[in-house]
């Protein structure tokens, strides 16, 4: 990343509020959790029920079985992000170079990539089970991953 983007991004309004205000930094790491709470909690009701689903046939639709833990699992994931990128912008330098949050952001970025193979293959009628329980698991290791290496930046 260019130091030159990070300094000027950490001398943006936002990043100097999160920085220099007495409840800013606080009240964005809270919400911050919130959503993370959100996106990981619905992300272990899903996965968690595509595990059960592939064992033995679900015990309600579908529809009703994911629509509302994918809108928070959606929902939790915008709150994360936005706060996440507002938090980062208050000390970019710094973090740029911290692997926890390096690791963070990779574990992020190999969870989508789960989340897009993992869709394709429950909703394929063909694939095996085992597949299927293969990208419950690593969606709910994944996850759990970025919530530890969240609480680790802070201590590198």
């Amino acid at each position: 990343m260019s130091v030159d983007w990070l300094a000027s991004l950490e001398l943006s309004q936002p990043a100097a509020w999160a920085r220099q205000s007495a409840w800013g930094y606080p009240t964005l790491l809270s919400v911050h959790l919130l959503g993370m709470g959100a996106l990981f909690g619905a992300v272990l009701v899903l996965d968690v029920g595509l595990w059960r689903r592939s064992v033995m046939p679900p015990l309600t639709p579908e529809v009703e079985y994911t629509a509302l833990p994918t809108r928070v699992a959606v929902g939790g994931l915008v709150i994360a992000a936005l706060s996440g990128l507002w938090l980062f912008s208050a000390h970019a330098t710094e973090l740029a170079g911290n692997r926890p949050f390096q690791l963070k952001l990779a574990l992020i970025a190999l969870a989508g990539l789960n989340a897009f193979l993992g869709a394709r293959f429950a909703r394929a009628a063909s694939v095996e089970n085992s597949r299927v329980r293969f990208h419950a698991a690593v969606s709910v290791a994944v996850w759990a991953g970025v919530v530890i290496l969240g609480r680790w930046i802070g201590f590198a």
